[in-house]
């Protein structure tokens, strides 16, 4: 893919967005009148150059992916028109050329000083995840109870493998904020077309996925819980934090931590010593 297919690929992606947006805001969203009955849902393209400040047939061309290049004060009137939130305006300033990356493939040192991290953090499950949602590092914990794989696509698992899924306590947030934090990292890095065969991959193989990366949902961190069900022990419920690897912007280490009261924390002990010693036994063997 040339420089010029990327620059395409980048304001076909702008256009869509702004389309998105637009197609899911009211009328009264923005103090106009709710008017008549509308062929198409959303503000029309007339409403929003009128509300950016712009002409009509230029933010036209714009929604149309033409080439155009914005200024700063522009795409910020645009963005309040569109009243997108703070999430929303970053991946709309990054869709506009603003600050986009060129992707550095990641230290392989890097890569056995987190897995011996995790290892060793032997309490609580743990994953890395990769700026394409690979899992680029794990724990036995997370790889036993969660089947977290290296080299594995957790965006494919999540919206492939419905066994998987169903381990989510909320599936409906937890997939739009999986969508949401893949949509910010592609936006970073317009000239890698890992995203894209990604995305149009899952698109094809998942009616979920596909609807919605077309909404264009860009904002929460990943944050989401697990259940993990035990026929012996019982159920027990996580919640998660993620932390950053310091001097790797792209790696996420996500962290799951029991919660509920002490029968909780009991089951959790009893499953979490059943996985040492399983893993041992294999070892040994």
């Amino acid at each position: 893919m040339t420089i010029t297919d990327y620059e395409t690929d980048q304001r076909e992606a702008l256009g869509s967005f702004l389309r998105a947006k637009r197609q899911q805001l009211n009328p009264v969203d923005v103090g106009l009148p709710a008017g008549g009955r509308r062929r198409t849902p959303g503000l029309r393209r007339e409403e929003v150059a009128v509300l950016a400040n712009v002409g009509v047939s230029w933010y036209t061309r714009l929604e149309q992916g033409r080439d155009i290049s914005p200024s700063d004060a522009v795409i910020l009137a645009i963005a309040d028109a569109l009243r997108l939130n703070g999430f929303e305006r970053e991946y709309l300033m990054q869709l506009s050329g603003r600050q986009g990356n060129q992707p550095e493939p990641i230290d392989c040192r890097r890569h056995k000083n987190v897995q011996r991290i995790l290892q060793n953090l032997n309490e609580l499950p743990a994953v890395c995840l990769d700026r394409y949602m690979n899992v680029f590092a794990t724990n036995t914990l997370a790889a036993t109870l969660f089947g977290c794989e290296v080299g594995r696509n957790s965006l494919e698992t999540f919206f492939r493998e419905q066994q998987c899924s169903q381990k989510f306590r909320d599936h409906s947030n937890t997939a739009a904020m999986l969508v949401s934090q893949f949509r910010r990292n592609a936006a970073r890095y317009p000239g890698d077309p890992r995203f894209a065969n990604i995305s149009r991959e899952l698109t094809k193989s998942s009616p979920h996925f596909a609807q919605l990366w077309s909404d264009h949902t860009v904002g929460a961190e990943l944050i989401f819980g697990l259940r993990y069900c035990d026929d012996v022990h019982g159920t027990v419920d996580f919640d998660s934090t993620t932390l950053s690897v310091a001097g790797e912007n792209d790696l996420r280490v996500i962290v799951y931590l029991p919660q509920g009261d002490d029968n909780a924390e009991a089951r959790w002990e009893a499953i979490r010593t059943s996985v040492t010693q399983q893993t041992a036994l294999r070892l040994a063997g």
